[in-house]
């Protein structure tokens, strides 16, 4: 009786184990796609609730002021984008990396993005010196 007991108390944490890691992987691909999707889609409000607050305030903002700046007729070009996540990968307790293919009607590429978990939720962290990078030295403007 014993024996059935542990077995049944094993199963369902090995059950109860597996259901919680589903869960985390359909989180950080549920952050990656929501996010993806919508920047591929030129649609950065929509791209907000799949970030950290830091990624807002810099990157997406950086995003639209560009395209404020960019021809319609381009950015209506380049639509409508879909999203395909390939697979994603730990890299830390509170970060993964996902691997995604993008197709929009002029390119298509295979990317990677980071995920990171904070405040128990699972969101896009774009690294603002990469801003930098695009930006040169006229970032702070």
């Amino acid at each position: 009786m014993k024996k059935i007991g542990r077995v049944t108390i094993f199963t369902f944490l090995a059950v109860l184990l597996f259901s919680c890691q589903s869960s985390e992987s359909d989180q950080i691909e549920k952050a990656a796609y929501g996010y993806l999707d919508a920047v591929a889609n030129y649609d950065f409000d929509a791209a907000v609730p799949f970030v950290t607050p830091a990624t807002d305030s810099i990157t997406l903002d950086f995003f639209r002021k560009v395209l404020e700046h960019t021809d319609m007729d381009y950015v209506n070009s380049n639509k409508p984008a879909t999203i395909q996540i390939k697979s994603l990968k730990k890299t830390a307790d509170d970060t993964a990396m996902v691997f995604f293919h993008k197709t929009t009607p002029i390119t298509e590429q295979d990317d990677t993005i980071r995920v990171v978990r904070t405040g128990g939720q699972w969101l896009i962290e774009i690294n603002p010196f990469f801003l930098l990078m695009l930006n040169g030295a006229n970032a702070e403007e």
